[in-house]
């Protein structure tokens, strides 16, 4: 099975860099894995890294996440056009002083922080749930662009969410830690792609091979009958 042997594969990669690189833990470095102290080589090589990061795992692109935040971004988009179409002068960022009067009293103010809530009411302390899908039925009197704006905090919240995940896996996949397992992945897969994509860090990464620099690669190479050359 293909993935289990790149899954093996990667592990391995990062038990190479164990052995090799003290700063492991904190995410490795360029310059162990391909034998370099040259700052801007460096730099080429990551640029490189990162297209063979792309051939591997296709999700490093963020592209489910990247697709999301345009949805959201229409959505915020949307309930901004209707806010100001009863408020011309409405800022998306700026105090909105006339919806924070009212909802001061309602209970909708609840949703400006959370998209459903329960609320328990009176002496028997009785229960309902409110929410940002059932803004119409719960609260049936609310002006459209209160009910708008509601919405418009609400999708800002999960795009800041969505733009924190982008963020998190953009740094996870740009440490030298997963750049050079990926790399090492992307040879078993197909050799002629990573020297096609990444031709300086294949020639510098063959040099060191060619030394036992890396250990137990020749090992690991050798039962899968991938050859350096």
């Amino acid at each position: 099975d293909m993935k289990t042997i790149e899954v093996l594969v990667h592990e391995s990669a990062h038990h190479i860099q164990f052995q090799l690189d003290k700063s492991f833990i904190r995410g490795g470095s360029i310059e162990s894995m391909f034998g370099t102290i040259d700052k801007q080589e460096c730099l080429k090589l990551e640029k490189e890294l990162l297209k063979i990061t792309s051939f591997v795992d296709p999700n490093s692109e963020n592209e489910k996440f990247k697709k999301k935040k345009n949805e959201l971004k229409e959505k915020i988009k949307k309930e901004e056009e209707i806010i100001k179409s009863e408020y011309p002068n409405f800022k998306r960022n700026d105090k909105f002083e006339t919806f924070e009067k009212f909802i001061k009293n309602s209970d909708a103010r609840y949703l400006l922080k959370y998209d459903i809530v329960k609320i328990r009411h009176g002496f028997f302390k009785e229960e309902k749930i409110i929410s940002i899908d059932s803004l119409d039925s719960d609260f049936p009197k609310m002006q459209e662009a209160f009910k708008s704006y509601i919405r418009l905090k609400s999708f800002q919240r999960k795009n800041s969410k969505i733009q924190k995940r982008i963020c998190q896996l953009g740094k996870y996949y740009k440490t030298p830690l997963e750049l050079f397992a990926r790399f090492i992945e992307g040879i078993v897969i197909d050799i002629d792609i990573v020297k096609r994509f990444a031709p300086k860090a294949f020639e510098k990464f063959k040099f060191l091979y060619s030394l036992d620099y890396y250990p137990n690669l020749k090992e690991v190479f050798e039962i899968l009958e991938i050859k350096i050359n």
